[in-house]
């Protein structure tokens, strides 16, 4: 049975173990987006007491994490996004044991039926733009690229990230 519900704090070693793991599949891939300073502890256990963190479990196993969020952090303030009334999607994460099974496409129709049924008009995202598979899954799923950001804090020439947005249309 897939169940996507609310993390809590039992979560919390279960997802920090599985955003290490995420991290060293990519660094292994040559994709330096996630360190040893990002995502953190404190991070992750905000995003949990906030009510943004959200999990992915098949069978009693987490299969993914991600976050969802109406914050709009300063960097977004900046792009021409087509909707205000959005949902952000943040730190999305599958399992590499689950990895390139169709898990993260599970996860984006739940974000997008989420959105949906709380009448949110647009999903809104920022991808690495060296994480080929993320850009893959979000361009085939229809979210147009509104912008680029340069994250000065991450490594030298990993630091380019593309933004995304999907409006929600009516079924």
């Amino acid at each position: 049975m897939h169940i996507f519900r609310l993390a809590t704090d039992k979560d919390f070693n279960n997802i920090f173990n599985l955003y290490i793991g995420c991290t060293r599949e990519l660094n292994k891939q040559g994709i330096i987006q996630w360190d040893e300073s990002y995502p953190t502890k404190e991070l992750i256990k905000n995003n949990i007491d906030k009510g943004h963190q959200l999990v992915y479990i098949k069978d009693d196993n987490l299969i993914g994490t991600f976050v969802l969020s109406e914050v709009e952090d300063e960097y977004w303030q900046k792009l021409n996004w087509s909707e205000d009334d959005f949902i952000g999607l943040h730190l999305l994460a599958i399992s590499p044991e689950y990895q390139n099974k169709g898990y993260g496409k599970e996860v984006m129709d739940f974000c997008e039926k989420y959105a949906k049924d709380n009448n949110y008009k647009s999903i809104h995202l920022d991808v690495f733009s060296k994480n080929k598979g993320a850009l893959k899954l979000y361009k085939n799923r229809g979210y147009q690229k509104v912008g680029d950001l340069i994250f000065k804090f991450k490594p030298e020439d990993n630091q380019l990230y593309y933004c995304y947005e999907k409006v929600l249309k009516d079924d």
